[in-house]
C-alpha cells in the first residue's frame, strides 16, 4: 500500500503535468492568434498609413499671366484671401503691360496646409499643399500566405477621399466625394507582430 509520501509525490507529478500542459496550450493558442492577421489589426495600421499619405496638390505662388485671366485668378483666390489662408499682390510687367505678376504669401494660417517648397523650372515657384486626405471605409478581404522564409499576407480595403481642405479644389481626386475605390497592401509577420508592407497592383 502506498505511503502518504507517495501519493504526494504521485499527484503533485500530475499537477505538474497538467500545468505544463495547459501553459503549452494557451501558448500555442497565442502564437496562433499572432500569426492569423484580424480584421482589427490591419484596419488600425492601414488607418495610420493612409493618415500619413495626404493627398497634395501644387500651389502657384508666383503666376505671370495674361491680363485677361486676372479675372478669373482674382475669383480663385478671393475665397482664399477672405478667410485669411493668403494675401496677393498684383505688378504690372514691366516689359510687356498686358502681363502682371500676382505673387502669393502663404499667411501663417495657411502655411499649416503647407507640404514644402518646390521650384519647377521657368514656370514659377509652386507650394506643395495638403487637399485632403484618404480615409479607410472598411477591410474587405485577407488572404493569408506563407514561403519558406515567413508569414505574409495580402489585404483588400475600400476607402473614399476626406478632410477636404481649403486647397482641394487644386485636386480633382479630392472633388470625387461620396466615390468609393478599392486598394491593396501586403502585411508580413516579424517577431515584433504585423507590419503594414507595400501596396499591391495586381490582387
Amino acid at each position: 500500500m502506498a505511503s502518504k509520501k507517495q501519493k504526494y509525490i504521485y499527484w503533485s507529478r500530475i499537477g505538474l503535468a497538467m500545468l505544463t500542459s495547459l501553459f503549452v496550450i494557451v501558448a500555442c493558442t497565442e502564437d496562433s492568434t499572432k500569426k492569423t492577421l484580424s480584421v482589427h489589426d490591419a484596419e488600425k495600421l492601414l488607418t495610420e498609413k493612409l493618415i500619413f499619405e495626404p493627398v497634395l496638390a501644387y500651389f502657384d505662388v508666383q503666376e505671370f499671366i495674361h491680363k485677361s485671366a486676372l479675372p478669373k485668378l482674382k475669383e480663385s483666390l478671393t475665397p482664399l484671401k477672405n478667410k485669411g489662408f493668403i494675401t496677393y499682390q498684383q505688378f504690372e510687367s514691366q516689359q510687356n503691360s498686358d502681363y502682371f505678376y500676382v505673387l502669393i504669401n502663404m499667411t501663417e494660417k495657411g502655411k499649416k496646409y503647407a507640404a514644402g517648397i518646390k521650384k519647377v523650372y521657368e514656370k514659377g515657384i509652386f507650394i506643395e499643399v495638403k487637399s485632403c486626405e484618404k480615409k479607410l471605409m472598411q477591410v474587405t478581404e485577407i488572404q493569408q500566405r506563407r514561403n519558406s522564409e515567413n508569414k505574409w499576407a495580402i489585404v483588400r480595403y475600400e476607402w473614399v477621399y476626406d478632410k477636404l481642405t481649403p486647397f482641394s479644389y487644386l485636386s480633382p481626386k479630392c472633388q470625387e466625394k461620396g466615390a468609393v475605390h478599392t486598394g491593396n497592401y501586403t502585411f508580413t509577420l516579424d517577431d515584433d507582430g504585423w507590419k503594414i508592407g507595400e501596396p499591391v497592383i495586381d490582387f
